[in-house]
C-alpha cells in the first residue's frame, strides 16, 4: 500500500473508470502542490488579506488575498469578507484564517442525491490564544474591544507574512552563464552560527546601510567593531569633490 497522494492513474483506451480513480488523480496533484509549497515557502500572508474595522458596528472587513498555511495549502479569499466580532469587553482577539471546504452543487443526476463539488473557502476565526480549532492558522491581525465590547481598533503588527525557504539564490539574467551570475547562499561550514555569503563582482547600496554587530573588511577574525585589513597604501578615503579625510597604512590621517 502506497502513501496517500503518491499514485496517479495510468489511463488507457477502454479503461473502466470510477470516482475513486478521479479522486486518486486529484490527490496526486494536491499532494504535489502542497508539498512544493511546504518545501519552498514559510507559512503566512503572501498577498492582501488586510483587516480593517467594518462599517457595520461590531464587525471587521478582511480584504481579498492569498496566504499559505503550515501544510502548504493555499488559502485564497476571492472577495472581501465581513466578520462579526463577538467577545468580552476589553478583550483582545487574534484574527486567523484557516483552510476549509464544504460540499456544494447538490444533484440527483445519478438517481440519488449527492454533491458534485467542494467549495474551497477559507474560514476566518477569532481566538484569544491565537490558535485555530482543528486547523493550521495564519495570523491576519489582532482586534481590540472597548469597555462596551465594540471594536476599538485593529493591530496589524502581528500579521504573519509568508517567506521563501531556499539554500541559495542565483540571480541569472539573459545569456550570462549561471556560474558567473550573482549568488546568495547560506553557509554553516565555517561557524556554528548562520552565515550569508554573497558571491558578486560588486554591490551597490542605495539609501542607508545599518550594520548591527561587527563590520569587517578583508579580515576573517575581527579585533574591533570596524576592522579593516587593506593591501593598499591608502586604507580609507572620504571625499565629496575633494578628499576630506585620508587614512594610510602608516596610521597617518590627513
Amino acid at each position: 500500500m502506497t502513501p496517500d497522494g503518491s499514485e496517479r492513474p495510468l489511463f488507457h483506451d477502454g479503461q473502466s473508470l470510477g470516482a475513486a480513480d478521479f479522486r486518486t488523480e486529484q490527490r496526486y496533484f494536491e499532494t504535489l502542490f502542497t508539498g512544493l509549497n511546504h518545501a519552498l515557502h514559510l507559512s503566512g500572508i503572501a498577498q492582501g488579506l488586510e483587516v480593517t474595522v467594518g462599517q457595520r458596528p461590531g464587525s471587521l472587513e478582511v480584504a481579498s488575498g492569498v496566504a499559505i498555511d503550515d501544510a502548504g495549502r493555499a488559502l485564497i479569499l476571492t472577495e472581501t469578507r465581513l466578520v462579526d466580532v463577538v467577545g468580552e469587553p476589553g478583550q483582545a482577539l487574534f484574527i486567523l484564517i484557516t483552510s476549509a471546504e464544504q460540499p456544494t452543487s447538490l444533484t440527483s443526476e445519478s438517481g440519488e442525491f449527492g454533491y458534485k463539488r467542494f467549495l474551497l473557502e477559507p474560514r476566518i476565526e477569532l481566538s484569544a490564544l491565537g490558535v485555530a480549532q482543528g486547523a493550521s492558522e495564519v495570523v491576519l491581525g489582532k482586534v481590540f474591544l472597548d469597555a462596551r465590547g465594540d471594536v476599538e481598533r485593529v493591530d496589524p503588527r502581528v500579521r504573519q507574512a509568508s517567506g521563501t525557504r531556499v539554500g541559495s539564490v542565483t540571480f541569472a539574467s539573459g545569456d550570462v552563464p549561471e556560474l558567473e551570475s550573482p549568488r546568495l547562499e547560506a553557509d554553516r561550514s565555517q561557524s556554528a552560527s548562520s552565515v550569508l555569503v554573497a558571491s558578486v563582482d560588486s554591490a551597490t547600496f542605495t539609501g542607508a546601510l545599518l550594520v548591527t554587530g561587527t563590520l569587517r573588511l578583508n579580515r576573517e577574525f575581527p579585533h574591533a567593531q570596524l576592522d579593516v585589513e587593506s593591501t593598499r597604501s591608502q586604507i580609507l578615503a572620504v571625499r565629496d569633490t575633494r578628499t576630506a579625510l585620508l587614512l594610510d597604512d602608516q596610521g597617518r590621517v590627513g
